[in-house]
């Protein structure tokens, strides 16, 4: 089993800079923390036995073949220990989980996997929670978008779309600067304000052609072959429905039965042989 996803070389990195997970903690507000691990007060939390992390880290792999595969674009990995640092503001840096070339705009990738028992669990609040992140990677890479590539449970959805904003990033860097200051100075920070991570609305998201991908071809042709038989067969459970009376819990005969369950609701399915 992995035990995380940086190289020992890595996390030390992480120690002398920021990342974007701690991108979201600063612009949250959540700096005491974070400042005093930064300096060495305090020990990062010990993820080794949190089997969450150990699932997002283990799947983070397939995640991304499966991302390829699906969109056919050309994800690039990062190589072992590799570390990106902004142009300018050396104390900012990431560790992408990939990137690409998407329509010609220079993108960065994060793959995660996410319950879908969260109370996050839908598409706009995901984007809104990983905003932050997004930012600071984008800037440190000079990318121009983020894509999220995310597995719900067992489900892989669409991946999701995230734009550069210069304004934010603008606060985004100077925030992290200030922060930084702290942390070379061993100045305790003061309490700071919270910058809300804007709203992202799912209408704003990328349209892709799938032209060209493979899986989908053959998915679509099945769906397009079906569709007509899907719509008589759903029809034809809303007969059957109609012809048991409201006095009947179990009907049955010609291979097929409805039963009514206690809260009225009527299922209609085949008799096993």
């Amino acid at each position: 089993m992995k035990k995380t996803t940086l190289s020992q070389k890595q996390k030390e990195t992480r120690k002398k800079g920021i990342g974007g997970t701690d991108a979201k903690l600063i612009m949250e507000g959540n700096w005491t923390d974070l400042w005093a691990e930064k300096i060495g007060k305090k020990e990062p939390d010990d993820l080794s036995k949190n089997f969450k992390v150990h699932l997002g880290i283990n799947t983070e792999e397939f995640n991304l073949d499966w991302l390829a595969a699906t969109t056919n674009w050309n994800v690039i990995k990062p190589k072992p220990n590799q570390t990106f640092f902004h142009k300018t503001h050396k104390h900012m840096l990431c560790h992408p989980d990939a990137w690409a070339t998407i329509d010609g705009i220079e993108t960065t990738i994060d793959a995660k996997h996410l319950s879908p028992h969260a109370p996050w669990n839908n598409s706009e609040i995901v984007m809104k929670r990983y905003y932050w992140q997004a930012q600071h990677n984008m800037t440190v890479m000079g990318t121009k978008q983020f894509v999220l590539s995310c597995i719900w449970g067992n489900e892989w959805q669409e991946p999701l779309f995230i734009k550069a904003n210069q304004n934010d990033i603008d606060v985004l860097t100077e925030r992290e600067t200030e922060f930084w200051w702290h942390v070379q100075n061993k100045k305790e920070p003061y309490a700071i304000e919270q910058a809300q991570a804007p709203d992202i609305p799912i209408d704003d998201m990328k349209i892709i052609d799938m032209k060209g991908n493979n899986e989908w071809s053959t998915h679509a042709a099945s769906f397009l072959e079906n569709i007509d038989s899907s719509k008589k067969f759903d029809q034809s459970k809303k007969e059957l429905k109609t012809k048991i009376e409201t006095n009947v819990k179990h009907a049955f005969g010609y291979g097929v039965e409805g039963v009514r369950a206690k809260n009225g609701n009527i299922t209609i399915r085949k008799i096993k042989e």
